[in-house]
């Protein structure tokens, strides 16, 4: 990964926990610089707007989540080992 996909990838953690805390409306880009470690300024560089950061926290959360489910999903395990592995994924994935 290229460090200008890392940094963008820092941000968009940085806006899950922020959003998380305070919700879409009441989350400030300022929060979110803060939170990634960085200049307000340096997250227009990445992303346009609040609207087009949260839009790629959507794209973002997706692939990882498809990720993490196709590698249990190809883990060689038997029916109710897999079924197990992808309730504790999901478990882990939507309570981090």
């Amino acid at each position: 990964m290229k460090a200008r996909e890392r940094k963008a990838e820092e941000i968009i953690k940085a806006a899950v926990r922020v959003f998380s805390e305070y919700g879409f409306d009441s989350a400030k880009m300022e929060y979110i610089a803060r939170e990634a470690g960085i200049g307000k300024g340096t997250i227009y560089e990445y992303f346009t707007s609040k609207d087009q950061l949260f839009e790629k926290i959507i794209i973002y959360s997706i692939e990882q989540f498809s990720q993490g489910l196709r590698e249990r999903l190809e883990a060689e395990t038997n029916v109710e080992e897999t079924l197990v592995k992808c309730s504790v994924f999901f478990a882990e994935f939507i309570n981090p």
